[in-house]
């Protein structure tokens, strides 16, 4: 997962956006990473430096949140054990385009907040 584009300058630095991740029982995981299971309720921070070589240029490092829910979804890729989850996210390091041709609004932050599923259902009204 990375940039297609990235913006010259940082368009949006916290808010809600959008994540996919691999559900295994009450436990979910990063489509990309070996992080463990990640915790609701708390924020987490990417603790990765080393940049990200995106198609258009390199990035800092940073979990990927997409501003639409179906620009997430596209990710799920027809996998069963895949959610898409609305998430806080702060300390915005870089945003551009991804998905290639559906040129999907993304944010790279360095730390996400997963909402709780009873949150996730009051949001996704």
């Amino acid at each position: 997962m990375c940039l297609d584009t990235v913006d010259k300058e940082i368009k949006v630095k916290e808010g809600i956006g959008w994540k996919c991740f691999r559900k295994d029982g009450g436990h979910l995981y990063s489509l990309c990473f070996s992080t463990g299971s990640m915790p609701r309720r708390r924020w987490i921070t990417d603790k990765r430096t080393e940049p990200i070589h995106g198609l258009d240029s390199d990035y800092p490092a940073g979990f990927h949140v997409h501003l639409n829910k179906n620009d997430a979804a596209i990710w799920r890729g027809g996998c069963d054990d895949y959610v898409v989850i609305p998430v806080k996210f702060q300390d915005a390091v870089a945003t551009g385009t991804q998905n290639k041709g559906d040129k999907a609004s993304t944010i790279v932050a360095r730390e996400i907040r997963i909402f709780t599923a009873k949150e996730s259902q009051e949001y996704d009204k």
